[in-house]
C-alpha cells in the first residue's frame, strides 16, 4: 500500500531512519514549481523537532484534499527576520542570505515579510527529490489536510485505516 506513496529509495530510507514517521504539509501554492527546480526551499512559520533530516514529506493541497507529490526535507535553514528583513528602499541591501531565500523560494520580499509578521523566525525547508503523486488523502487515513503540516507514522496510518476497515464491515 505505502510502495504508491513511498516511491523511491531515498524516500523509504528517510523514513526509516525516522522510525516511521513522516510528515505532510499542505501547500498553498501547486506542487509544479518544485517539481521542475524552480523553488527548492518551502517557507513556514514552524519546523518539525522531532524528525532529523533527511526526513519525507508528503505534499497535498487544500482544493481537492489529494496528495499532490512528496520530496525528501534535507535541511531546515532559519531566518532570524528582526535582522534578516529590515526596512530597506532598494532589494540590493537585502542580506546576501535572504537574497538566497528568495531565490530558492519564489517569494517576493514582501511575500517574505508578510510571512514573518511579527515573527521572530521563519523555517526553510530544503526541497530534494520531488515526486509528483496524485493520490487522495484518505489512503493514509486523512480527510482534510492539516493546517500547516503534521507529523504522521506508517503504524500509526496502518492502525487507522485497519480499524476503518473493520468499521466498514
Amino acid at each position: 500500500m505505502f510502495d504508491s506513496i513511498i516511491t523511491t529509495s531515498q524516500a523509504k530510507n528517510a523514513v526509516d531512519e525516522n522510525n516511521g514517521t513522516f510528515v505532510l504539509l499542505r501547500l498553498k501554492d501547486g506542487f509544479e514549481n518544485i517539481l521542475n527546480g524552480s523553488k527548492t526551499m518551502e517557507i513556514l512559520k514552524s519546523s518539525c523537532w522531532n524528525l532529523k533530516a533527511p526526513f519525507f514529506v508528503l505534499c497535498c493541497n487544500d482544493e481537492d484534499d489529494k496528495i499532490i507529490g512528496s520530496f525528501i526535507c534535507n535541511k531546515i535553514d532559519d531566518l532570524y527576520c528582526p535582522v534578516e528583513l529590515p526596512n530597506i528602499s532598494s532589494l540590493e541591501q537585502l542580506p546576501y542570505h535572504t537574497k538566497q531565500w528568495l531565490v530558492q523560494s519564489g517569494l517576493t520580499y514582501y511575500q517574505l515579510c508578510a510571512m514573518a509578521k511579527r515573527r521572530q523566525r521563519l523555517y526553510g525547508w530544503l526541497v530534494s527529490s520531488p515526486v509528483a503523486l496524485d493520490l487522495p488523502l484518505t489512503v493514509i487515513g486523512e480527510e482534510y489536510p492539516p493546517q500547516a503540516w503534521k507529523y504522521l507514522s506508517l503504524t500509526g496510518i496502518q492502525a487507522q485505516l485497519a480499524l476503518a476497515g473493520a468499521y466498514a464491515l
